[in-house]
């Protein structure tokens, strides 16, 4: 009966799904696990020979998306673009 406040949804990406080049670039995401989250601009991940690198859209594992308020009986449609591998 009462609104819900800053509503957090967590979706891990399936190994058959990249997040796609053009995605939201303020998509809050994770690309390792779910450990660790921000903006894909500021994550980095380390490469085969342990050297970090900026993370790229198929570096992605997981989404975060947050919703401010979400009233009773609203209803609406989460999208992020992804590419099928």
């Amino acid at each position: 009966a009462e609104p819900v406040e800053k509503f957090v949804m967590t979706n891990a990406l399936p190994s058959a799904v990249r997040l796609a080049d053009d995605a939201d670039p303020k998509l809050i995401v994770s690309v390792d696990g779910g450990k660790t989250w921000g903006l894909l601009a500021d994550l980095k991940v380390a490469s085969d020979d342990g050297v970090s690198r900026n993370a790229q859209a198929a570096d992605v594992t997981h989404l975060r998306l947050t919703i401010a308020t979400v009233k009773p009986g609203e209803s609406g449609r989460l999208e992020y673009h992804a590419i099928i591998r």
